[in-house]
């Protein structure tokens, strides 16, 4: 609960895993789209797999967005997209076509996550940009580029945390929270510039 002289503030940093996918990747639609402030990622990819988009294109898009970050297999891709469908119509072979569409459209995260696991394959673990090793049995190596892209994003997450705090330091604002990719604030009416 705020006092008389403060509010919440929300600040919301919208996507950064796929954000962090984008660079890692170097995906050239992706980067652009999010580079545009109200840029949306999942229209974007619904546009790059079928051409056009509709409510049902997107959501096939965003959960594929997520899907392939996470290394969801056929089986649980089948299982992602009827659940965010709301429908059970998406058979094995319609979700491996989706996942095909998905990487036609977006060819270097493709290489990117071949090229995850084959350092996974070589050494056993993959370097982040912030130095952190994350280490991924082999058999499972396709899970490495959600170990990568989530422990980034993270690392992220606790450096702009740093960064809040310094900034606050001398203000009355305080960083109240922070859940998953927003920062929770209590603006204090002094500090509205």
């Amino acid at each position: 609960t705020c006092s008389e002289d403060s509010r919440i503030l929300l600040i919301d940093l919208s996507q950064i895993e796929l954000r962090v996918l984008a660079h890692y990747s170097k995906e050239p639609v992706m980067i652009e789209t999010l580079k545009d402030r109200k840029g949306d990622l999942h229209t974007a990819t619904a546009i790059a797999m079928f051409g056009e988009v509709n409510s049902e294109l997107r959501t096939v898009a965003k959960t594929l967005n997520f899907a392939v970050l996470y290394g969801a297999g056929g089986a649980a891709l089948v299982e992602q997209l009827n659940k965010a469908l709301n429908n059970n119509t998406i058979s094995l072979s319609k979700a491996k076509d989706f996942k095909h569409k998905f990487f036609k459209g977006y060819p270097l995260v493709k290489q990117f996550l071949w090229d995850v696991q084959s350092r996974i394959s070589d050494r056993g673990y993959v370097l982040g940009k912030s130095g952190r090793k994350y280490y991924c049995e082999k058999d499972k190596a396709y899970r490495a580029s959600n170990y990568l892209i989530q422990g980034e994003s993270a690392m992220l997450m606790k450096e702009m945390m740093v960064d809040a705090e310094n900034y606050l330091s001398l203000r009355m604002t305080q960083l109240v929270n922070v859940i998953h990719d927003e920062f929770i604030f209590d603006l204090h009416n002094t500090d509205e510039d």
